[in-house]
């Protein structure tokens, strides 16, 4: 039996996220036809080239082979814990650049590893500290 899925989420493991990001996957189609994998600091890990990210990019490779999903949706939010843990910003701004720049270098090198896959960005900026209301943003 063979089964398919366009798109692989692959998003931070932060608890605060799950609610929200639940109903906004399922307005978005992504509930039913994704893979999903949960990492702290999701595409972080791929940037900095740690084993966490190689398991990661197997991960990426798995859902391609297994299920040809041929889109990779890193979703990065403000206020993360990995991000806190390496860097000390000024700014909600800085943050979001930096995550911004890490999610860019990781699609750099998710498809030098997975040539036909795209990748798409998302920005889930918490509007309090609890995750109870998140919005989420598609950069470009």
């Amino acid at each position: 039996m063979s089964h398919h899925c366009k798109n692989l989420l692959v998003r931070c493991m932060d608890f605060r996220l799950t609610r929200e990001m639940n109903k906004w996957m399922e307005k978005r189609g992504y509930i039913g036809d994704c893979d999903l994998v949960s990492l702290a600091g999701a595409g972080k890990a791929i940037a900095d080239g740690t084993p966490e990210g190689e398991m990661l990019l197997s991960q990426i490779a798995l859902s391609a082979k297994l299920h040809h999903s041929s889109c990779v949706a890193l979703v990065h939010h403000s206020q993360c814990g990995a991000y806190a843990g390496a860097y000390s910003f000024a700014n909600a701004e800085e943050e979001k650049e930096k995550q911004v720049s890490d999610m860019k270098k990781a699609a750099e090198i998710i498809k030098a590893k997975n040539p036909g896959i795209s990748v798409k960005f998302i920005w889930a900026n918490l509007q309090d500290d609890d995750g109870r209301e998140i919005e989420f943003e598609e950069i470009d």
